[in-house]
């Protein structure tokens, strides 16, 4: 029903004139970029001519003074139809500097992901420009592996080459300690498949350094059996001998379901 009405209120040229002019003087692009989105999802073809009718160098004029690499990606991914129009006027060398001075690594990964969905011709260019050393000193203080992983693979994902030099650049066994430290072994799972997306050398090395004890008496905590089968299947994929010296150390009635369930063939 709301969303009824504000299309109704967009398809108003009167009302999209005063959206736009109240988003002429806002400063805030994060704003911005939800008001565009929101006014596109009620309207695409409505959010598409708001879009359009906006000021670009206006708005490119304050993505230029945002610090925020997250936010900068955010505001230009509610753009829908006209987001390559702008990525074609982005400083991907201001952007990338902005990156370096970004200390946390969720706001990174996150930036990497939007311009990912905008641009491919961007995403390489920005990704070629990271700072492999600063970047990897951050990961260093990064303890949510979840967040490291992503950004691992998004680098990945646009050039193997440099998601490879991220991964031979990272500690292994300060990675294996921050793996300890996980609860969660769907979790687990997914960050030693992002590191095998840069390097198999490296997931190979961090899954030996693995606490095999520890990641049993999690396994044993988890209730969810595709989790468990999932989790092993991923260490298989880095090291085969790893993941049967885990299938041999759980508990028969465990290692039953998990067959039956196909996890273990």
């Amino acid at each position: 029903r709301g969303l009824m009405l504000l299309k109704k209120l967009v398809e108003d040229e009167e009302i999209v004139d005063s959206i736009k002019e109240g988003i002429e003087k806002e400063e805030d692009i994060e704003k911005i970029g939800s008001c565009v989105m929101n006014i596109a999802n009620a309207s695409i073809v409505e959010g598409l001519i708001l879009a359009n009718r906006l000021n670009i160098d206006n708005l490119i004029s304050k993505i230029e003074k945002e610090k925020d690499p997250e936010k900068i990606g955010s505001c230009l991914s509610h753009f829908y139809y006209s987001t390559e129009k702008l990525a074609n006027r982005i400083d991907v060398a201001n952007l990338s500097s902005k990156i370096e001075k970004e200390e946390d690594v969720e706001k990174i990964q996150s930036c990497l992901m939007y311009i990912a969905v905008i641009s491919g011709e961007m995403y390489l260019e920005l990704v070629n420009r990271i700072d492999i050393d600063n970047l990897t000193s951050k990961i260093e203080k990064e303890e949510d592996i979840f967040t490291i992983g992503l950004c691992v693979s998004w680098i990945a994902g646009a050039s193997k080459e440099v998601g490879l030099k991220l991964a031979n650049r990272m500690n292994v066994d300060n990675l294996a300690s921050k793996i300890e430290k996980e609860e969660d072994i769907e979790t687990i799972r997914g960050f030693i498949g992002d590191i095998e997306s840069a390097s198999e050398e490296v997931a190979l090395k961090l899954v030996n350094r693995i606490d095999i004890d520890a990641l049993l008496s999690k396994i044993e905590k988890e209730e969810d059996v595709r989790k468990i089968g999932g989790c092993v299947r991923e260490i298989a994929c880095a090291s085969e001998e790893v993941a049967q010296e885990i299938v041999n150390r759980l508990n028969p009635k465990l290692k039953e379901e998990l067959n039956k369930k196909g996890w273990l063939k």
